[in-house]
Order: structure tokens, then C-alpha cells, then sequence
């Protein structure tokens, strides 16, 4: 009996020792655990830092994309403002040959016409005198 309580008792103080060592393991684990998830907050926090300066610099990107953009629309606007002008101006300026020159070819013809009006006039005129 004497050897049966001596592992009995044996027994027991190893199972105290597996029960203090599973103790043990399970706390280890659990600060484990918790040390990760104070890791894995701490990487989210700077991931969320990451993220919220990867979209102010692409907002900023975005604001001066947009900014040179609307100042070489304003530019090309200008610019073909200017160059509308310009074609504008010469077709001016060749509608007033244009109308220039027709009123010259119409001062001719009323010249020409004033002539033949005078040369019959005179020509009515010379042939009342030969008749009366």
C-alpha cells in the first residue's frame, strides 16, 4: 500500500505541476493573444494613418491637376477668343473690300449710264431739231 499511496501521491503533484504549467500556457497564451491584438490595433491605427495621407495627397494631386486644367482651358479659351477675333477682322476687312469694290463697279455703271442718258439726250435733242 505503502508504494500505492507513494505514486498517488506522485500522481497528484504531477498533476498539480501539469495543472500550474497549463496555468501557466494559458496565461502566456492570453498575453500573447492580447499583445497581438494591441499589435494589430496598432497596425490598423497606422494603416488608417496611411490611408488618410495617401487621400490628402491625392486630393492635393487632384486639386492642382484640376487647377492646371482649368487655366489651360482658360488659356486655349483665350486663345481662341484671340484667334476668333483675328479671323473675325480679316472677314472684315474683305466684306469691306468686297462692299468697296462694289460700290466702285456701281459708281462706273452710273457714270456709264449718266453718259448714255447725256449721248441720248443729246442724240433726242439732234434728232427733234433735224424733224421740227
Amino acid at each position: 500500500m505503502y508504494i500505492g499511496n507513494a505514486v498517488r501521491e506522485e500522481k497528484d503533484r504531477l498533476m498539480e505541476q501539469l495543472d500550474k504549467q497549463l496555468v501557466d500556457v494559458k496565461s502566456a497564451a492570453i498575453s500573447a493573444a492580447e499583445i497581438a491584438a494591441k499589435n494589430l490595433e496598432d497596425l490598423s491605427d497606422e494603416h488608417s494613418k496611411q490611408i488618410q495621407a495617401l487621400r490628402a495627397e491625392h486630393n492635393d494631386r487632384i486639386a492642382h491637376l484640376k487647377s492646371q486644367h482649368d487655366a489651360q482651358l482658360k488659356e486655349s479659351s483665350a486663345t481662341h477668343a484671340a484667334e476668333r477675333e483675328v479671323i473675325e477682322s480679316k472677314h472684315r476687312q474683305t466684306l469691306d473690300a468686297m462692299r468697296e469694290e462694289k460700290k466702285r463697279e456701281i459708281d462706273k455703271k452710273s457714270i456709264e449710264i449718266q453718259e448714255v442718258r447725256v449721248f441720248l439726250e443729246q442724240r433726242i435733242a439732234a434728232l427733234q431739231v433735224g424733224l421740227g
